[in-house]
């Protein structure tokens, strides 16, 4: 047995040796996904584009609709393709089931402005962006923006996060005081989910996935005329290093900014590009290579060289474009991969923050199916 597996192995390498490698691309899904109830159920959901597309797919409800109020402040603050999903039901296995229903549509961000909504109680609304936490983790591409409760002060705040907790989540409060988005007068009030989706939709698009949507970068649109239900300014060092993150308001900024940047993780380095950009480029390599390892492409045999070689070739493109930390490559990335009978295995590190001190991220493939279809086809 061992003597075939061997046989195989140089088969499979000398068919590699004149193979080519499939190029490494960003895989990035430019688009959202959020819960909530609409007036016509989509199932699956279709793709809209902006408010008119919105309405003309996924109807209005009478009075103040909160998925036509979340898909306007989405598209103001720089969204461009959205899914909406109805739950039918205000319940955590209605959102579940909503949220299990879209594992297959093609966004990176998830929002869930339906139980801001419609949940007055602290505990039940943690409890439904619990669902969606779960949701992001089990998914290869997710994130997800958590809604605080309203009416939130430092203290509520503090008791509401505890327990929430993964580095593909981020927390956001207060609320915000909006216009009638029906025009009929007076204002609203709104989780800002919606709008810091868009706001991230537009950051991945005109600086990179590997920056930070916060700042004055990432000043609110002035759609709806959006202002604070609360000024939480004192509490900033305390709710941040808590991992809320807070929506300010500046003198010289007309809208209010989102002002902090963090992931519900206690590990070091807990923030938002650094997770999300770690999870873009694992994503994009795996699927990217897909086809080599699951026998789709047959012109691709990959092994731990040419593997090694196109996983170098990607990060030194992170490289240029300025998303790696590091005057040279080395102080970068890296990259090594080893091969088995049965498995390639590779493990890369890339240095987001600092030269050389790199964030680790591992891959394995299985090749048994490979090295026979290979060896005896």
């Amino acid at each position: 047995m061992v003597r075939v597996l061997m046989l195989l192995l140089a088969v499979l390498a000398s068919t590699a040796a004149s193979a080519q490698m499939i190029l490494i691309e960003d895989q990035h899904d430019d688009a959202a996904l959020f819960v909530v109830p609409t007036a016509l159920s989509i199932n699956p959901p279709q793709p809209v584009h902006s408010l008119t597309e919105y309405e003309s797919v996924y109807g209005r409800l009478p009075g103040i609709d909160p998925g036509a109020l979340a898909a306007t402040l989405y598209f103001a603050n720089g969204g461009q393709t959205l899914y909406v999903a109805d739950p039918g039901a205000i319940s955590d296995a209605a959102f579940r089931q909503a949220l299990s229903e879209s594992t297959n549509l093609p966004v990176s961000v998830v929002a869930m402005p339906g139980a801001s909504a419609a949940l007055a109680a602290p505990s039940a609304l943690r409890a439904a962006m619990q669902v969606l936490i779960e949701h992001v983790e089990a998914s290869p591409n997710r994130f997800a923006v958590l809604d605080a409760p309203k009416l939130s002060d430092a203290d509520a705040l503090l008791n509401y996060r505890n327990g929430l907790q993964s580095k593909y989540a981020a927390l956001y409060a207060p609320w915000l005081i909006v216009d009638d988005a029906n025009a009929a007068g007076g204002r609203w009030g709104v989780a800002p989910s919606a709008a810091v989706a868009g706001v991230i939709a537009r950051t991945d698009r005109t600086r990179g996935i590997f920056k930070a949507p916060a700042g004055t970068d990432a000043m609110f649109a002035a759609t709806l005329h959006p202002t604070l239900e609360r000024d939480l300014a004192t509490a900033q060092n305390t709710l941040n290093s808590n991992n809320v993150n807070l929506l300010r308001s500046f003198a010289g900024y007309p809208q209010p900014v989102i002002w902090g940047a963090r992931v519900l993780s206690t590990e070091p380095g807990a923030y938002v590009p650094v997770h999300r950009y770690l999870r873009h480029l694992k994503h994009s390599i795996e699927v990217s290579l897909s086809p080599c390892f699951d026998g789709t492409l047959p012109t691709c045999i990959p092994t731990a060289t040419t593997t090694n070689a196109a996983i170098d070739a990607y990060l030194l493109q992170q490289w240029q474009k300025q998303a790696l930390q590091g005057a040279t490559p080395q102080e970068a990335w890296f990259s090594h991969c080893s091969q088995s009978a049965s498995h390639l295995e590779c493990q890369f590190g890339v240095a987001l923050t600092r030269p050389a001190e790199f964030e680790i991220i591992p891959l394995r493939w299985v090749l048994e199916e490979l090295i026979f279809q290979s060896g005896f086809e």
